[in-house]
């Protein structure tokens, strides 16, 4: 019996790159559905920061691994609003907070490990 690859799966969010590829971070703060403060904090930069830097080969890597993430969220919800709302929920294995509230903390790691945790069916 073969397996074969997820390649079904989109592990992307095109509606937030440009046409250079970059991510545009206000683009990201919408999908996310979130304040551009917000954003810069999960990215660990300053507003002002994201807002004249947010081309940077920095805040971009940020970005795309919040791309990488929310996408996988959204493919084990099935929507992008789905998505939204289970970043958006408390959850008892983070002690009642959010998964959004641990990426504006940056443990980014914690939450993907959690979707990863799911994706696999292996507990962390």
């Amino acid at each position: 019996m073969s397996v074969s690859s997820p390649t079904h799966l989109m592990f992307g969010v095109p509606s937030i790159h440009e046409a250079s590829g970059d991510i545009n971070p206000v683009e990201m703060a919408r999908v996310l559905s979130v304040s551009q403060a917000q954003l810069a904090r999960m990215l660990g930069v300053s507003r002002q920061n994201l807002q004249q830097s947010g081309r940077s080969a920095g805040v971009q890597g940020g970005l795309r691994r919040l791309e990488y993430l929310f996408a996988r969220v959204r493919n084990l919800t099935g929507t992008e609003e789905k998505a939204r709302i289970w970043l958006k929920m408390g959850h008892p294995d983070f002690e009642g907070m959010a998964p959004l509230e641990l990426l504006e903390g940056g443990h980014i790691e914690a939450v993907e490990d959690f979707v990863l945790a799911i994706e696999t069916g292996v507990p962390r």
